[in-house]
C-alpha cells in the first residue's frame, strides 16, 4: 500500500505571476496544462477562474472543479462552509422544480425592488456546493438556484441593500438603486457608494458592463453577508438573498 501511495503521489510546482485584474482572466499556460490533466481541482485564488477557457476545458476533460476564490480565514473557521451540504440539496431541488417550466420571474422586496424578466428557455443552474461526478464544478459555500434573464426582457427597479462583491465595494452601508430597461442598467441612484460603483463600471469603457444577466436565489442557511462573492451569493437566511449579475465576460 505504501509503495502504491508513494508511486501515485503527484508532483507539486509553484508558479509566480502578477495577480489578475479581474475574474475570468486566463491562468498561465503551465497552470492551464496542469488543470487539464487533473482529476480534482481546488482553485484557491483571489479572482475566479470559473468563466475561463482553462476551467471549461478541464471540466470537459473530466476534472471535478472546486472554486475556492477569495476565501477568508473567518470563512474557514466556521459558518457557511460547515453547513450540511447534503441536507441543503432539498432547498435547491425545490427551487429547481418551481423554475423548471417557468416563463417569467418577478422579484419584489420591502426595500423597493420591482424587477421582472423572461426566463423562458433559459438554462437553469442548480448549485449544490458539491462536486461528485467528473466534469462538475461548484463554488462552496455558495448554494443557490440560478438562471438568467432572456436578453432584452429585463425591466424595473433593483434596490441593492446587501452587498456588491466588487473589490472596490463590499457590504453596503446604504441602498443603491438600479433602473433597468431592456436588460440594461440605465440609471444608478444612491449616496457615495452608488457614485463609487458607477465610477467603477465607467472605468471599463464597455457598454456591456451595464447588462443585467444572472438571477440567483441564495439557499445556504448558514451563510451571512461578508462582502465575498461565494458566501454572499449563497446567503439563504430570511428566504434567501436575491442576487443579480451585472456586466459581461471578458473576451
Amino acid at each position: 500500500m505504501r509503495k502504491d501511495i508513494i508511486r501515485m503521489e503527484p508532483s507539486v510546482g509553484n508558479e509566480y505571476r502578477d495577480r489578475p485584474a479581474a475574474g475570468g482572466e486566463e491562468p498561465t499556460a503551465l497552470v492551464a496544462a496542469a488543470m487539464l490533466k487533473a482529476d480534482v481541482i481546488f482553485r484557491a485564488t483571489k479572482f475566479s477562474l470559473f468563466h475561463s477557457h482553462a476551467r471549461r476545458d478541464a471540466c470537459a476533460a473530466g476534472a471535478r472543479d472546486l472554486n475556492c476564490c477569495d476565501y477568508s480565514l473567518e470563512m474557514l473557521d466556521g459558518g457557511s462552509l460547515y453547513t450540511d451540504f447534503e441536507a441543503d440539496r432539498k432547498y435547491v431541488d425545490q427551487m429547481l422544480k418551481s423554475m423548471k417550466d417557468g416563463d417569467k420571474i418577478h422579484i419584489t422586496t420591502e426595500a423597493g425592488t420591482d424587477y421582472y424578466a423572461s426566463i423562458k428557455g433559459h438554462k437553469l443552474f442548480p448549485q449544490y456546493g458539491m462536486v461528485r461526478n467528473p466534469g462538475e464544478t461548484c463554488s462552496p459555500p455558495d448554494i443557490e438556484m440560478a438562471s438568467g434573464a432572456i436578453p432584452g426582457t429585463a425591466h424595473g427597479k433593483i434596490v441593492v441593500d446587501g452587498s456588491i462583491t466588487h473589490p472596490a465595494m463590499g457590504v453596503l452601508n446604504e441602498p443603491i438603486t438600479f433602473y433597468v430597461e431592456n436588460s440594461f442598467v440605465t440609471r444608478i441612484e444612491g449616496g457615495e457608494e452608488a457614485k463609487r460603483f458607477a465610477e467603477e463600471l465607467a472605468k471599463v469603457y464597455d457598454p456591456r458592463m451595464y447588462r443585467v444577466g444572472e438571477i440567483g436565489i441564495g439557499l445556504n442557511p448558514d451563510a451571512s453577508l461578508c462582502g465575498r462573492m461565494l458566501e454572499d451569493e449563497g446567503c439563504g437566511g430570511h428566504g434567501g438573498a436575491r442576487g443579480l449579475g451585472v456586466g459581461c465576460l471578458r473576451g
